[in-house]
């Protein structure tokens, strides 16, 4: 079978190659596993496309050979080849010799990558490609040639090297494979998304992300009240106790609350977390109780609106004078004072902006009232 010929192609199209080793492992830089599935089972054009460095190395790599084989007084032939055993894995090589059971790479590759070679060194990228050779060619060695376009470095490796290589090779093809033929695709990363910078979403984000973590956190609360409230409890297949239902069901109790558990009553109060998240140079609150947890629920109650009260607490955040400078001992602005009944009106009405206290005679006593 010719190389690069519609019938290699399809040929190709129908398993793994060998430079596709790297994409399924998640270190091409060219390919993800995605869009390398997307290619196999035909959602997307399978990308075969020659670009310059494609083009460059087709044109070398008969020079390249043909240096080698005087060099090292070898015959390579080119050929394709298919796992005795996982027929999906698959090799087109640049050279092979029988009579020594090696394979011949050549790359014609960059100045990085080919000063690498002079180094003695093999790019990571292209061992998954040679594991997956040798694995399907159960050759005993590689010769790894980088090539110029007027001479070449050559790194010669045993097999045995590749052992351990070889095996996460073919696993990992396994699995891949299996996704494309169960049509099941193999997890995203970070580069199968577009990148999107809409304005004035930040806010919004922050919102969702900050409401799951609180979601988390909520859950994990949740199931450690359940265990508590079970503790000493006398065993029942039924159990009620403060209008909450418990049916034993196996090896757990399934809980049944009441019809008007969801009032406002129950609503959790988030001034704490938007104090300490938006208040950035005001001091931070470790937690609440008593009068403190009580003043800061009958706020929240008042204005359920985290977004008004965001509001409220940049624009203490913003105050010269809730910061400390003012005439009165350098006092500051704290949650306490944050929670009273009517700071919080105070605030958004501008009394506390700093235009505004150049103008208007402030009466410190009036902050406590």
């Amino acid at each position: 079978m010719e190389q690069q010929s519609t019938e290699w192609h399809h040929w190709r199209r129908k398993g793994i190659g060998a430079s596709e080793s790297a994409i399924i492992a998640g270190i091409s830089p060219y390919k993800t596993a995605y869009q390398l599935w997307e290619e196999k089972t035909g959602r997307f054009p399978d990308g075969t496309e020659i670009h310059w460095g494609i083009t460059r190395g087709i044109e070398l790599e008969p020079k390249a050979r043909a240096l080698f084989e005087v060099e090292f007084n070898l015959d390579m032939e080119p050929v394709c080849r298919e796992h005795p055993t996982h027929s999906w894995l698959r090799a087109s090589l640049d050279g092979w010799n029988e009579d020594e059971r090696a394979i011949l790479e050549i790359k014609c590759p960059g100045k990085k990558h080919h000063t690498e070679a002079q180094m003695g060194e093999i790019p990571e990228l292209y061992m998954y490609q040679l594991a997956h050779q040798i694995a399907v060619m159960d050759a005993k060695k590689i010769f790894y040639y980088s090539f110029d376009g007027e001479k070449g470095v050559c790194i010669e490796k045993d097999a045995i090297e590749f052992k351990s290589l070889m095996a996460k090779v073919i696993k990992n093809g396994k699995k891949f494979w299996d996704g494309v033929e169960k049509d099941v695709h193999p997890e995203f990363i970070d580069r199968d998304f577009v990148d999107v910078r809409p304005l004035k979403k930040k806010n919004d984000f922050e919102k969702l992300k900050r409401t799951k973590a609180d979601l988390i956190n909520s859950v994990k609360a949740y199931r450690e009240a359940e265990s508590k409230v079970l503790e000493g409890l006398p065993t029942s297949d039924r159990i009620r106790c403060e209008g909450v239902r418990m049916i034993f069901k196996k090896d757990h109790y399934e809980f049944i609350y009441p019809t008007n558990l969801i009032n406002k009553d129950y609503q959790p109060c988030p001034l704490m977390h938007l104090w300490n998240t938006h208040a950035k140079r005001l001091s931070k609150i470790r937690g609440m109780a008593g009068a403190r947890e009580a003043s800061a629920k009958a706020r929240w109650k008042e204005f359920p609106d985290e977004e008004y009260w965001v509001n409220v607490v940049r624009k203490i955040n913003a105050s010269k004078f809730c910061n400390g400078d003012n005439q009165f001992g350098a006092w500051k602005a704290d949650f306490d004072w944050f929670i009273k009944p009517v700071t919080h009106l105070k605030v958004s009405e501008g009394k506390y902006d700093d235009d505004k206290l150049k103008t208007d005679k402030f009466d410190f006593a009036r902050i406590f009232s």
